[in-house]
């Protein structure tokens, strides 16, 4: 799955990219997050609560990996930062180089869950 991230994201759009992923049972899928091409005005309350919805979807082995990848430096501290708040354990690196981000995906084990993916036909990324 990959999703691109264009001018300035609030907390509503990263809350709704989230309640997205549960809706369509998407949450075990690899991910590639590219947010060169954007700004995060988020304020670090706001990271802290994306962090708590993000640790509530379950425990670590039912999300599938996320690589974001990132150009300015104000957004990868931001990304590090929430990344340093999510639950130990979840498969979410920071990338600078979109290359290395899907070389990292690839190498990612599947999912605890992802077994369920291909039983009911969805394609696991």
């Amino acid at each position: 799955m990959i999703t691109t991230g264009n001018g300035v994201l609030c907390f509503a759009d990263i809350q709704e990219y989230l309640d997205g992923m549960a809706r369509s049972a998407t949450l075990s899928y690899r991910k590639l997050l590219n947010l060169t091409r954007c700004s995060l005005a988020l304020s670090k309350q706001e990271l802290i609560d994306l962090s708590e919805q993000f640790n509530a979807f379950g425990p670590p082995g039912t999300l599938g990996p996320a690589a974001v990848v990132v150009v300015s430096e104000e957004v990868y501290e931001q990304v590090h930062f929430f990344q340093a708040l999510s639950a130990s354990g979840r498969p979410l690196k920071v990338f600078r180089e979109p290359q290395a981000a899907y070389q990292w995906l690839a190498a990612q084990p599947p999912t605890a869950t992802s077994h369920l993916d291909q039983e009911t036909g969805a394609r696991p990324s």
